[in-house]
């Protein structure tokens, strides 16, 4: 049995998405690793493409998704989804083809605690104490480190597809 915390980086909306209407869409997929790789400091071992389907029609669908599991401590990871799905027209001449880029991501603590009651009973108020006082902090820098990071990571899709970003008012 495990006591486990889960955050969604994503708070308050389930998923950070971007639209893009233009030409040749498709072009994002062989970007999306290395820049999975690069600014959240995966390894290719930690890189994972789910899901990949094409259909063949006109226009042609796309769908795709990767996913980065990364474990950060001995009891946190995290977990990144990139879904990807859109169309575009098979012929190059035609009107632009359309796209949405779809971020999700979580962060997992995960505290190992025995099966009998005994363990439970003096381990899980342990574990609540120690959590508050002491590991908060850890999680709380890392959920700040990975949103800065996914921000980044959607400025730079941004960047390839051509899209202008609004400036913030902040």
């Amino acid at each position: 049995m495990t006591f486990e915390i889960v955050d969604d980086f994503n708070v308050p909306k389930e998923v950070t998405s971007i639209t893009y209407f233009g030409p040749d869409p498709f072009r994002i997929y062989t970007r999306i690793s290395p820049l999975l790789q690069i600014i959240f400091q995966g390894k290719g071992e930690d890189v994972y493409e789910d899901d990949f389907r094409w259909d063949m029609g006109d226009p042609q669908s796309f769908y795709f998704r990767f996913a980065l599991r990364k474990s950060l401590d001995k009891w946190t990871g995290t977990n990144f989804v990139i879904r990807v799905y859109g169309h575009q027209p098979k012929d190059p001449a035609a009107p632009n083809g359309r796209m949405t880029v779809e971020f999700l991501g979580t962060l997992r603590t995960s505290y190992p605690v025995g099966s009998d009651w005994m363990s439970k009973a003096f381990f899980i108020p342990f574990l609540y104490a120690y959590h508050y006082l002491m590991y908060s902090q850890i999680r709380r820098r890392y959920l700040l480190m990975y949103k800065t990071r996914i921000e980044r990571f959607m400025n730079e899709l941004r960047v390839i597809l051509g899209i202008m970003q609004k400036p913030r008012l902040t």
